[in-house]
């Protein structure tokens, strides 16, 4: 039998919908016992959305971990003097301003080391600042707790992206036919009034955020190390990013790979290093905007246009639809692609596509030639065992694909 205790719930509230996933661990095993997803628009409000997926999902769990995301979100990559954690927060408190658009005092605030050693010649260390506005947060919990959950954790989407790849793996991944012809291969604020200990191990995607004594969290643990924030709107992703971002010429030469998870308004593009964030930056182009586009294209309602996206019935009539829609995004990741090589002096050669707007027919083929690198869609979910009803477990594994970030936020039943 699996005790309460060894569960959680991993809760996406995005633009449009409410995901919710429950992991339950026995042992070293990890298995989804509850799952459930509602549109915003056809529950009422936000809230009716929440408590709508509470009730279907039947979870076991009250302990919910969930992610915030936006422009109120600031994660930083800063280059410091190498000194010791205690001391890191006293300092990047201090220098705060420095980095982040906002009034310190209105931001719940933290950081976290993402070298153990000084850096070779430099002696210096990166760290990952990340900054919430408090007003976000509180509203956050606020809704979760009205609607009976105990929110343990706030993490950030993009790095709740990076731990869903890191429980899965390459498992479920499948490659864009076009790549695999050619050969081309490669492929928180702990909210429980508690402090959330923040494992002392090498710290992966784990910005904690501090602040004072007051209704909001006393720890932010933000799952994904480092971000550049971008707006969708900026041509060089590099002005989005206020430190200079230097490489680190004693890291070894791991795997490197991009995360791109399409949601409904905004993109995630998360660049690893093995189990390490490197950059990560949000652009506002969507699934959204595709189907927009397909609705206009072929004179149909929303409905039919996100219908014919995924079916592949009018695949040639939808691509041509979105075609400009597609070269925006493609452009965007492009340009974080060739910021991130410039600074790192290292190629990106795979690209794992997730989110709801990974499901158009055909994306695959489009953007591993426009991006010239092998892009597979993977499954978040795959590698898990699953202990759901027949219909629903179908349900779970037909909307995998947009389940990355619900289930990253589930991981964190790792470190519970």
């Amino acid at each position: 039998m699996i005790s309460r205790s060894q569960r959680i719930l991993g809760l996406d509230i995005g633009s449009s919908s409410v995901k919710g996933v429950e992991l339950a661990r026995t042992g070293d095993s990890y298995t989804i016992t509850g799952y459930a997803e509602r549109e915003i628009s056809s529950a009422g409000t936000l809230k009716d959305a929440i408590a709508a997926v509470i009730r279907e999902g039947r979870f076991r769990s009250k302990q919910v971990v969930s992610s915030v995301s936006g422009r109120s979100v600031i994660v930083r990559y800063v280059n410091t003097p190498f000194m010791k954690q205690e001391e890191l927060k006293n300092s990047m408190r201090f220098e705060a301003d420095k980095y982040i658009p906002f009034d310190v005092n209105e931001v719940i605030l933290d950081c976290v080391p993402l070298d153990d050693k000084p850096i070779k010649d430099t002696g210096e260390m990166r760290v990952v600042l990340v900054a919430v506005k408090k007003e976000v947060v509180n509203e956050h919990v606020r809704v979760l707790q009205e609607v009976g959950l105990f929110p343990y954790i706030i993490d950030v989407d993009c790095f709740a992206l990076g731990n869903a790849f890191e429980m899965a793996g390459e498992a479920g991944t499948e490659a864009a036919p076009q790549a695999a012809a050619a050969g081309e291969a490669e492929a928180s604020a702990a909210l429980s009034g508690t402090v959330v200990d923040q494992p002392a191990a090498p710290p992966r995607r784990k910005p904690a955020v501090e602040e004072e004594k007051d209704n909001t969290p006393e720890e932010l643990v933000f799952s994904d190390e480092p971000s550049a924030e971008g707006d969708g709107e900026t041509a060089d992703p590099a002005a989005a990013t206020a430190p200079e971002m230097k490489a680190v010429p004693d890291t070894p030469r791991e795997k490197v790979f991009a995360l791109v998870d399409i949601g409904a308004q905004k993109t995630n593009i998360n660049i690893m290093q093995g189990n390490k964030s490197c950059f990560t930056r949000e652009v506002y182009i969507g699934g959204e905007d595709m189907t927009d586009a397909v609705s206009k294209f072929l004179g149909v309602t929303p409905e039919e246009a996100e219908k014919a996206k995924r079916s592949g019935e009018k695949e040639a009539a939808v691509l041509e639809a979105v075609t400009h829609t597609l070269d925006d995004l493609a452009n965007e990741i492009f340009l974080s692609f060739d910021y991130f090589e410039n600074q790192f002096d290292a190629e990106i050669k795979t690209v794992y596509l997730s989110g709801g707007g990974s499901r158009l027919k055909g994306i695959q083929g489009v953007l591993s030639q426009t991006l010239a690198r092998e892009v597979r869609l993977w499954d978040p979910i795959a590698g898990f065992d699953v202990s759901l009803g027949g219909a629903q477990a179908n349900t779970l594994r037909e909307n995998a694909a947009q389940l990355a970030v619900a289930v990253g936020l589930a991981s964190r039943l790792r470190k519970v």
